[in-house]
């Protein structure tokens, strides 16, 4: 047996196997030293079972990373380059919570590109109409009147000269969150800045604010706009953390976004997920939408059927009786079933 770990096979570890050791439900027991295969604070290592001290086959191994990509995992967290403010309100909790991200990386994705264009195009107009009643007040920049704001949140005397504005001219740098909690986003945006997936969200891998005062500065010579914000308020050891996300919340996300490679790949979770337990929830989430989740989910019920509706069984669709689609739903789980 040969344990594979960061990119390489252990052969420390290396013990031949009977040729007959998994015939009729034959086992075997191991050991893994956990220290030996935590990286990034995940598990990460395949075990590959062989009968002899050499393997029949050359295994290929994952190509290593690019150097550059070590850079992204830290772009996504620089409070300093970060240019886009998003808010959530639907997250009760987090509602005064601000997520940046990048425009640059973000427009790659049209539903992004057009949020922010029509964004502009909203801002431009209001400047426009407020053209004649400026109310910007220019302020020499001196210890007492001006300060910035470093990434652990401290206040530090600036040299610059700032603008205070009203925050009718920040449109295009905040954008409200309705459909989605903090959590979801903050896997959405990992995602799209580094091509894997994090269901169990850490804070401090991101840009996160919490808004303080109303004057919004900008930087005349950088022409950065910053709010008095508070960055990382959220603290890491509380125990109040993020909740884990779901692989149908992500692909709601992905879905609504246009990510069509994370909508993939949560579709394919989504469906390989599935159990009694949670099959005619998923059957019902307004969360999950597609053609292909609904049939995954009716061929699942229909394969079990007496698991479902066997007698003595409880009603399955108890909790969505008065739900609109129940009916229709009944209907076509017993059309299938007659064909089955």
């Amino acid at each position: 047996m040969l344990i594979f770990r960061h990119g390489e096979y252990d052969t420390t570890n290396r013990t031949p196997l009977s040729s007959i050791m998994f015939v009729n439900g034959g086992t075997h027991t191991g050991t893994i030293k956990a220290e030996k295969v935590i990286k990034d604070n995940n598990y990460d290592f395949e075990i590959v079972f062989c009968t002899g001290t050499d393997l029949s086959r050359k295994l290929k191994l994952p190509p290593p990373s690019p150097k550059n990509m070590d850079i992204i995992p830290l772009l996504l967290k620089d409070a300093n380059s970060v240019d886009a403010c998003f808010t959530f309100t639907s997250d009760k909790v987090h509602s005064n919570v601000g997520l940046w991200a990048h425009r640059v990386v973000l427009m790659r994705h049209k539903v992004f590109a057009k949020l922010f264009q029509e964004q502009d195009e909203l801002q431009y107009l209001v400047r426009a109409a407020n053209e004649k009643d400026d109310k910007t007040t220019k302020v020499e920049s001196d210890a007492e009147s001006t300060c910035t704001v470093t990434a652990e949140g401290t206040p530090t005397p600036s040299p610059t000269t700032f603008t205070a504005t009203t925050k009718s001219e920040t449109l295009s740098l905040i954008t409200k969150v309705d459909k989605f909690s903090l959590a979801t986003f903050c896997a959405l945006l990992y995602y799209i800045y580094t091509d894997e997936v994090q269901l169990t969200i850490d804070t401090e891998r991101f840009a996160i604010s919490s808004g303080e005062g109303s004057l919004v500065w900008r930087d005349t010579l950088t022409g950065k706009i910053r709010d008095s914000i508070r960055w990382h308020p959220i603290d890491p050891t509380s125990p109040y953390k993020l909740k884990d996300v779901t692989w149908d919340e992500l692909l709601e996300a992905a879905d609504h976004y246009g990510i069509s490679d994370l909508r993939s790949n949560c579709l394919t979770k989504v469906i390989s997920g599935m159990n009694q337990s949670n099959v005619v929830g998923t059957l019902f989430s307004k969360a999950v939408k597609g053609t292909e989740v609904r049939v995954a989910a009716m061929e699942f019920i229909v394969k079990h059927w007496g698991d479902f509706f066997g007698e003595g069984k409880t009603d399955p669709f108890v909790r969505y009786r008065e739900n609109p689609e129940c009916h229709e739903v009944l209907i076509e789980l017993m059309q299938l079933r007659a064909k089955s």
